[in-house]
C-alpha cells in the first residue's frame, strides 16, 4: 500500500478547483494517480484506527470526505460531495478510470501548486533535459541511449519503455509526467 500523502498547509480552497487540491497533493507527494486512489480509499478514519481498510479499489464519498479530511486538503463536505458525485459511477463509487480522467491534467493545478511553492510540474523540455543529461552522466551515446530506453527491443520507445528507463536511471519525472 502506498504511504498516504504528507498534510499540507491549508489551501483556500474556494479559489482552487477541487481537482487541482487533490492532484497537487499526489503530485507533491510523488504518487501516480492509481498510488493516489490506493491512499483515498480507506474508508472511514475510525475503520483505519481500527485496522480495518476496505481497499476495494474504488471510492465512496466516505472515503473522500475521511481521506480528504485526514490529508488537510482544507476542502469543505459540499466540495467533496460535487466532486464525488461528478466523477461517480451508477453503483456510486468513483472507479480508477473516473479518477484518472479528472485528476490528469485538471484546470488550476499549476496554480494550485504555485500557491504551495511546491515547483511545477516539469516541461517537456526540462523533461529531455534531464534524459540528455542522464545520457551524458553515464556516457551513452545516443543509440546506446535508445537502446536502453528500448526494453522490449521493439526498436520503438514505448511509454512503458521510457516509465521503466525513468525508474532505472531515478529522474525526478512521475508516472504522469512521463504519459504527458
Amino acid at each position: 500500500m502506498p504511504e498516504a500523502p504528507s498534510q499540507q498547509q491549508p489551501v483556500a480552497a474556494q479559489s482552487h478547483p477541487t481537482a487541482a487540491i487533490i492532484a497537487a497533493t499526489l503530485l507533491h507527494n510523488k504518487l501516480s494517480l492509481q498510488e493516489g486512489l490506493e491512499a483515498f480509499d480507506q474508508g472511514p478514519q475510525a475503520d483505519v484506527a481500527a485496522g480495518v481498510q476496505d481497499q476495494d479499489g474504488r471510492l465512496s464519498l466516505d472515503d473522500m470526505v475521511s481521506s480528504s479530511h485526514d490529508y488537510h486538503l482544507d476542502l469543505n463536505d459540499e466540495q467533496i460531495k460535487q466532486f464525488h458525485d461528478g466523477l461517480r459511477d451508477e453503483s456510486g463509487f468513483i472507479q480508477l478510470h473516473a479518477w484518472r480522467t479528472a485528476l490528469e491534467e485538471p484546470e488550476g493545478l499549476d496554480d494550485v501548486l504555485a500557491s504551495r511553492g511546491i515547483k511545477a510540474r516539469p516541461t517537456l523540455a526540462e523533461m529531455l533535459n534531464m534524459i540528455a543529461a542522464s545520457l551524458t552522466f553515464n556516457n551513452l551515446s545516443i543509440e546506446d541511449g535508445f537502446d536502453a530506453f528500448d526494453n522490449d527491443g521493439d526498436g520503438q520507445i514505448s511509454p512503458n519503455d521510457l516509465q521503466a528507463a525513468v525508474r532505472q536511471l531515478q529522474l525526478d519525472m512521475n508516472e504522469e509526467d512521463v504519459r504527458r
